[in-house]
């Protein structure tokens, strides 16, 4: 048909690529003075209310945790709780924290836990893993 295919120089937009660049850089620079992600994030319903519970290892260099939660069908974090590294429940090794979501059942969200530094640059968000069936089954 004649048309060009492909990303041709006089088809391109630069002044768009540049600041696809800067966004790109920008979030780049976010996440290298961030905290390192936590790990072995855990989430479970509470058994005395209508709250889920979430445990994760605590993250040395954090300042606090933003706790994110969204509809499963969401393409974003919609709700976030913000926890000062200070006030956090921690196991006797200090290194498992807990946090308790009031009014937000498991059933009904995803959760996950970012760290957060005290320029409040915030790592990416690490969500509990989704329960292996397989394993499950295999348990019987």
């Amino acid at each position: 048909d004649g048309r060009p295919y492909g990303d041709l120089p006089d088809f391109m937009d630069f002044d768009y690529m540049a600041r696809v660049a800067e966004v790109n850089a920008a979030c780049l620079a976010e996440l290298a003075s961030a905290p390192r992600p936590v790990s072995r994030v855990r989430v479970v319903g509470a058994r005395d209310a209508y709250d889920t519970l979430v445990s994760f290892n605590a993250v040395e260099g954090a300042t606090g945790y933003e706790i994110v939660w969204r509809d499963p069908a969401a393409a974003d974090w919609e709700f976030s709780q913000q926890v000062d590294a200070g006030r956090l429940r921690c196991d006797r090794r200090g290194n498992v924290a807990q946090v308790r979501l009031p009014g937000v059942c498991i059933d009904d969200v995803v959760v996950g836990v970012r760290s957060v530094a005290k320029s409040g640059a915030r790592s990416r968000a690490t969500s509990a893993p989704e329960p292996d069936n397989f394993s499950a089954r295999r348990r019987r």
